[in-house]
């Protein structure tokens, strides 16, 4: 693709409108162009320092996201300084998940987080799960927690991967910094398709649910986890291998209850199923409304499971 940007400056709008059909370079370039102004006001509620900077960062790492949506191009930039508003405010209530819809007077009423609506745009998309994928591991994986699951608030995280939750904000903080500039850095790269790797990711899951539904269980584990796999529970039970793990799940399906998958995120090294419980209707608060499958991959087998259920939901 041909970038917007040539020898003459182009306005915010033909920058805006170059970035929405997939010119990441367009995009760097609006991000820089107005790092002064999204800065500024990030210092101005917070004043100069870390905490500014981490504003402006997770702004721009939401502007990649959600660039498709601004119906208004020539209105770009007070629509970074809202979201980077948005982001202070999140700061200032730092246990709360992430919202980016706080920002819903710039956009449709129809509007919807759903990650891969928010992901829909398939170059950008790709070009930020290329800086995710680049990130260290424990920073990549609060990040695909923080911003594409209902794993998200803090405290949320912090349990599920035991650490406190200052350890979170601490990698939050470093991946911020390192996603920005990774992204300043590799617009103008092409980057492999995320789609395809999602859509494998989500196919295993469908298969692997409706095998537990037919009594096969162990056979779908068998062909893609490492027997030696080390599960923890939501209760904080640790187990290890399959033996806890099916039973667990024969006793949820024995009592009528099904998991629908309604989300499925694929980092190089992480994946994480979320699924809505299913309830059977004479027991309808048999399980908790959702559980989340946070799975850590090496050399294509799941080799630790996190068993969550979020308090957040987007």
């Amino acid at each position: 693709m041909r970038s917007a940007v040539g020898e003459t400056a182009p306005d915010d709008g033909d920058l805006v409108r170059a970035a929405q059909a997939g010119d990441g370079q367009a995009l760097a370039v609006l991000l820089a162009r107005h790092q002064a102004s999204m800065r500024a006001t990030a210092i101005g509620m917070l004043g100069a320092g870390f905490d500014a900077d981490d504003a402006v960062q997770e702004a721009s790492i939401i502007a990649v996201r959600r660039l498709s949506d601004l119906r208004e191009p020539e209105k770009v930039g007070p629509w970074l300084r809202a979201v980077v508003r948005n982001a202070v405010k999140m700061q200032l209530r730092s246990n709360k998940p992430v919202p980016v819809d706080d920002v819903a007077a710039l956009h449709p009423p129809e509007l919807t987080l759903d990650p891969a609506a928010l992901l829909h745009d398939h170059c950008l998309r790709d070009w930020l799960w290329h800086a995710i994928d680049d990130l260290p591991a424990e920073a990549r994986l609060v990040t695909l927690l923080r911003y594409f699951t209902d794993v998200r608030s803090l405290s949320d995280i912090a349990v599920t991967l035991e650490v406190p939750v200052g350890t979170v904000k601490s990698r939050l903080h470093q991946a911020r910094r390192t996603l920005h500039a990774s992204l300043l850095r590799t617009a103008e790269a092409a980057h492999p398709d995320v789609g395809k790797r999602t859509e494998a990711r989500r196919r295993e899951a469908v298969s692997t649910l409706r095998a537990a539904e037919a009594g096969q269980f162990a056979g779908a584990l068998a062909e893609h986890w490492s027997p030696d796999v080390r599960v923890t529970m939501p209760t904080g039970l640790q187990t290890q291998g399959f033996g806890y793990l099916i039973g667990a799940m024969e006793r949820d399906l024995n009592s009528g209850v099904r998991q629908r998958l309604t989300n499925v995120i694929a980092g190089t090294d992480v994946v994480v199923w979320e699924a809505d419980f299913v309830n059977p209707p004479e027991d309808p608060l048999h399980c908790p409304p959702s559980l989340a499958w946070v799975m850590s991959i090496r050399q294509e087998r799941v080799v630790q499971l996190r068993v969550v259920h979020p308090r957040t939901r987007s």
